[in-house]
């Protein structure tokens, strides 16, 4: 669904105009992926939608009402490659994986996460994902409070560490040298992903389980 590729008998060509009620919804989020992953969530507008599929300025209010449809649209599309491991695997190798395949898909989209952030309400997939590490954090023995809490936490490293990572690529003009100052942010990711990992086993650890 979030490949760009996606859809692509359906891209826009110069001077070509569609029918109103020819699009799919699969094509109308195929298009705004692709502007997504071209200029960025902050340059995703209702025009700019119409104009990658080759409608007038407004037609593309006849198939997504609004931009906050269109958003939690794309927000969705986006979450619904996320790799989930077997429920059978160990609580922390669930975690482990499923929060690198949420990096990995949100990356190619830059500004998804500050979208999803900002959100009050939650796509199929965002509850989808939440249910998955709240019930990885119940399974490693936590209650309930302590798993939302924790969810939250992981949850708000992940969307901060993209927001950080999409401003230095911003800010800068070429990719950082190698070395630890200029870290690939994807092991950069996974070295802070890792400590709050070992962060929770030690607190399951020492806590006193009734």
């Amino acid at each position: 669904m979030s490949d760009v590729s996606d859809g692509g008998a359906a891209a826009a060509r110069p001077g070509r105009s569609r029918r109103r009620t020819d699009l799919s919804e699969r094509e109308i989020v195929a298009a705004a992926l692709r502007l997504v992953a071209r200029e960025g969530a902050d340059n995703l507008t209702m025009r700019g939608l119409a104009a990658e599929l080759g409608l007038s300025s407004m037609a593309s209010y006849y198939h997504v009402p609004s931009k906050t449809v269109l958003f939690d649209l794309v927000a969705d599309a986006v979450l619904a490659d996320v790799r989930v491991p077997d429920s059978e695997e160990p609580w922390e190798k669930r975690l482990r994986e499923m929060f690198i395949s949420a990096r990995s898909e949100l990356a190619r989209y830059p500004g998804v996460a500050a979208l999803l952030l900002s959100r009050t309400s939650e796509t199929p997939n965002m509850r989808r994902l939440s249910s998955e590490l709240r019930r990885a954090l119940r399974q490693a023995g936590f209650d309930r409070a302590e798993s939302d809490a924790l969810g939250e936490a992981f949850t708000i490293y992940l969307f901060g560490r993209l927001i950080f990572e999409g401003r230095a690529v911003a800010e800068s003009a070429a990719p950082a040298e190698p070395g630890p100052a200029g870290a690939r942010p994807a092991d950069a990711f996974e070295t802070g992903l890792d400590l709050l990992l070992a962060g929770t086993r030690e607190l399951l650890r020492t806590t006193s389980r009734d």
